[in-house]
């Protein structure tokens, strides 16, 4: 079972207490960790690297917040050091002063935080849960072992086990020689979940290192396989959208999509559809939205439809919205919502990896 890392921060042990105890009763299998001092806290997150932490906003030993007090807004202080060092750690923000005019400004600056709870509020599981379920979903997909075999020279990664080495120049062939049979190994936990052509491709990539060199060619067809750019994608290119590349496999993504353009085809006039684009800090999606209703019978008994669907499952989620009805295409889950959609949404929702830097040459 994947462990889910936690730190609690917060200078009231009672309150670490009371937070550990109620999440630890849920969640048997959480590891954490608890710091009162806030001018240690960034060095043990380095030092743990949690992947969810619950924060206190106010540290000035339980005074009301002051504007004149660096503590009385440490936890923000924390919190925006950490999310520039490790972007993808979730953030539970707390605070019992939600009512206060300092903390409430610090509130709506959403930029450094997740989610919030107002101590002794009954909601706190139910937002553990959700960015639990997250960062779950990251740790085991196919994009983090992407990432981290592509580029991993940002937030810990291990440089060593990375393709990385041998597809950009800043290392020489006779070191990364050293480090292939590791790199080898870490590609083959995660090789079973890549589709045949760049499983072929890949394999072929190693073979040929350990002869030669790699040309500059073979090093772009592998990176045009994986280094994928959502405005490839066909009916988006009036779209203004980010030049940032996630990873994924370009065969699997446009797949999909080409099926998601011919169902909307198969259920109404795909030139009366609005494409639509929200980018997240850790996700991108993509939704088609048209007048006519979805026959979701139709499609649900489309066994192949659905099977080309799920194979986002490494990547992202697609959701089918219509009137009050909503399927998850992964789950095959059909339910009613709160809320209704006079006509259809087919929704892409893709994971991205933050921008990796290039570093200089190791050693």
């Amino acid at each position: 079972m994947n462990k889910v890392k936690l730190m609690i921060i917060d200078d009231e042990e009672n309150v670490i207490d009371g937070l550990a105890n109620m999440i630890g009763d849920r969640f048997e299998n959480e590891e954490m960790e608890y710091e009162t001092d806030p001018s240690d806290a960034v060095q043990k997150i380095i030092d743990f690297k949690p992947d969810i932490i619950i924060t206190d906003i106010n540290f000035s030993s339980g005074n009301k917040p002051s504007k004149d007090d660096d503590l009385s807004i440490a936890g923000v202080t924390i919190a925006r050091e950490v999310r520039k060092k490790f972007p993808l750690i979730k953030i539970i923000a707390s605070s019992g002063y939600r009512n206060d005019d300092l903390v409430f400004e610090k509130i709506t600056e959403k930029d450094w935080y997740d989610e919030f709870y107002t101590k002794g509020a009954e909601d706190l599981l139910e937002k553990y849960e959700k960015v639990r379920n997250e960062v779950l979903t990251y740790k085991t997909g196919l994009i983090p072992k992407l990432s981290k075999f592509f580029a991993p020279t940002n937030y810990d990664w291990d440089i060593d086990k990375s393709i990385y080495r041998i597809l950009h120049t800043n290392f020489e062939r006779e070191e990364n020689l050293q480090y292939l049979e590791q790199i080898i190994a870490f590609y083959n936990t995660f090789r079973e979940s890549l589709s045949e052509k760049n499983k072929e491709l890949l394999d072929s990539v190693f073979r040929i290192y350990r002869k030669r060199d790699l040309t500059e060619e073979e090093r772009i067809k592998v990176r045009d396989e994986f280094y994928y750019y959502i405005n490839k994608l066909i009916k988006l290119q009036d779209i203004e959208l980010p030049s940032q590349a996630f990873y994924a496999e370009n065969n699997v993504l446009n797949e999909i999509w080409n099926k998601m353009i011919s169902e909307t085809e198969d259920h109404g006039d795909i030139t009366k559809s609005e494409f639509r684009f929200k980018r997240e800090p850790n996700s991108l999606s993509v939704s088609i939205e048209q007048p006519n209703k979805f026959n979701f019978d139709k499609f649900i008994n489309s066994n192949k439809t659905i099977s080309i669907y799920q194979k986002i499952k490494n990547y992202g989620t697609i959701t089918i919205t219509s009137g009050k009805l909503k399927f998850d295409v992964l789950t095959e889950k059909l339910e009613e919502t709160d809320s209704f959609i006079d006509g259809s949404i087919i929704l892409l929702n893709l994971k991205v990896i933050p921008t990796v830097k290039k570093r200089g040459r190791k050693r």
